[in-house]
């Protein structure tokens, strides 16, 4: 028998306003500069269409399969690297790279502006245009991830050995530098996107922050040589599933230490996605046949599967951040699919 399928009326309505509640902006940002992303308010004249966060899972997975293969995705003369290591989230350059694409704006934040006291911070960031009709099966994590997998492809526009003698010139971008350097190890990164003249074409931004980076003429980017984790530091050894890539020694197979029972230390399996649903299966003012779901869609790793310590807000930014509006109807048999269906504003289906 055909399964049954159910049509399902959906409403997103996350808050972006709670944000405002939450004091983001204290001295340690002040201190580095008043003009700090975590102090600018969010854009309250944006026509924003999707501003929830992005799927950390799969953009850090995208991340260190790059480091992982560097040859596979920039090409075969480039080489191998002997010290890259594993990439983990990073809540606190999340909430910035969440801040910055708040204030709808579409060029990047100054240097100071993305700054921590922890480390040094780089900013990789992007803008581009779409046709509604263009991304009806891309969804927003596959158009993220194309851009990741672009800002690394920059490197082929440079001689290979430049990974081990970076000459900065105005010329070429630098953003895969952030991606392949071996001793930058915390990524967070954000989305959002927004219509300004026609409903019909919308602008999206992407924003990664990643630390410890400081761009420096000469740098060395990672090591070279013949065999994958030779110089990890502190007698590092190779990941388990990321074979190339270095991983504390007391992080080996077998250990679990700092993660919950019966979880891996691999840390795509540590940072399990969730999905939050509140009043499921309430058919308040809609007929009878129809489920009410009201969504959610958060993915951040658990705070006791990072291992930088950040302040509490953040993860109230994580749980309570976003202010946006959409209805829309959805037939499907899974809502799995939904997950990468790009919502549209309730004002374009009436």
């Amino acid at each position: 028998m055909a399964p049954t399928i159910v049509p399902v009326f959906i409403i997103w309505a996350v808050t972006i306003n709670c944000i405002d509640s939450v004091d983001l902006c204290d001295e340690r940002y002040t201190n580095i500069t008043k003009e700090h992303t975590m102090c600018k308010p969010v854009n309250e004249d944006c026509n924003f269409l999707r501003v929830g966060k992005i799927f950390s899972k799969q953009l850090l997975r995208t991340h260190n399969d790059i480091r992982n293969s560097i040859r596979k995705f920039v090409g075969k003369e480039y080489k191998l690297a002997t010290n890259m290591e594993l990439m983990e989230w990073d809540e606190e350059l999340y909430a910035m790279a969440r801040m910055h694409t708040l204030q709808c704006v579409d060029k990047p934040d100054c240097n100071l502006c993305h700054q921590i006291d922890d480390f040094p911070v780089e900013q990789n960031f992007a803008v581009k245009t779409f046709k509604r009709s263009e991304v009806k099966h891309n969804g927003p994590v596959k158009r993220f991830q194309t851009v990741i997998k672009g800002w690394a492809a920059e490197l082929q526009s440079y001689d290979p050995d430049v990974v081990n003698n970076l000459t900065i010139t105005d010329k070429l971008p630098t953003h895969w530098t952030n991606i392949l350097r071996a001793t930058t190890v915390f990524v967070g990164c954000a989305s959002m996107n927004f219509y300004e003249d026609e409903p019909s074409v919308f602008k999206e931004v992407y924003v990664c922050n990643y630390g410890p980076a400081n761009l420096t003429e000469g740098e060395q980017i990672y090591k070279t040589g013949n065999k994958s984790c030779s110089d990890c530091e502190d007698n590092g050894v190779c990941d388990e599933e990321f074979k190339n890539l270095c991983v504390p020694s007391e992080l080996e197979e077998g250990s679990t230490e700092n993660f919950p029972e019966g979880e891996t230390t691999n840390l795509e399996e540590a940072n399990t996605q969730e999905t939050t649903y509140i009043e499921e299966g309430s058919t308040e003012n809609f007929p009878s046949e129809e489920t009410t779901y009201i969504e959610i869609m958060e993915s951040s790793p658990s705070k006791e599967n990072i291992s930088r310590e950040v302040p509490e807000t953040y993860t109230s930014i994580v749980q309570e951040n976003e202010t946006y509006f959409v209805t829309e109807v959805y037939t499907e048999t899974s809502m799995e699919e939904y997950y990468t269906t790009e919502l549209v504003p309730s004002e374009e289906k009436k």
